[in-house]
């Protein structure tokens, strides 16, 4: 039974691996342990909760690493495509008119040591695109202003926060920040 779990995770064959070794001295000191087929199903059903657990922690944070990744695909999208219409479509309107300077030179070197040499747009980080919707505020203020008229884009910091946390493996996340960037996928960055 022992090498039917060797597809699981280092610790788990860790595990299993001293398991085998306390296992095999209880055989030497007893040969005719009638106890083995017992601790073989205790070790049996430790091993497959511990990967069950395992798994659907692995499927939660893959399911967060996809929402946060539509969330940061959306918001880009969304803030190229207005500053397309705000300064055109080519890189001296959206690009040189919509993007502060500083940035554009990060952007580029990231874009430079890509070898796929994606798009500008593809290199902006999360965080960035909030630096671009306060250069351009009056395209923005309708979708990301508050009754007040003051910016609230501090919904974007919680984002990117929670956007490393996932992609920094520190741990999981809490439900109430899932809810949180559910919410953000599905208001179309209208704040309530």
């Amino acid at each position: 039974f022992l090498y039917n779990f060797c597809f699981l995770f280092s610790n788990q064959k860790e595990i299993l691996e001293r398991a085998k070794i306390l296992f095999a001295e209880a055989v030497n000191l007893n040969p005719k342990c009638i106890m083995a087929p017992k601790y073989i199903k205790i070790i049996e059903k430790e091993l497959k909760s511990n990967f069950i657990s395992d798994k659907n922690l692995l499927e939660n944070k893959a399911n967060d690493f996809e929402n946060i990744i539509k969330l940061e695909r959306k918001l880009r999208e969304f803030v190229v495509e207005h500053l397309k219409e705000k300064y055109g479509k080519d890189e001296e309107g959206w690009w040189f008119h919509g993007v502060p300077k500083e940035l554009r030179k990060k952007i580029a070197q990231r874009r430079e040591e890509d070898s796929e040499r994606l798009s500008f747009s593809q290199h902006f980080y999360l965080i960035e695109l909030k630096e671009i919707i306060e250069k351009n505020w009056k395209i923005f203020e309708q979708f990301f202003s508050k009754s007040n008229n003051k910016k609230d884009l501090d919904w974007l910091e919680k984002c990117n926060n929670i956007r490393n946390i996932i992609v920094h493996d520190k741990r999981s996340l809490r439900d109430d920040e899932k809810k949180f960037i559910e919410k953000c996928l599905k208001n179309d960055y209208r704040r309530d």
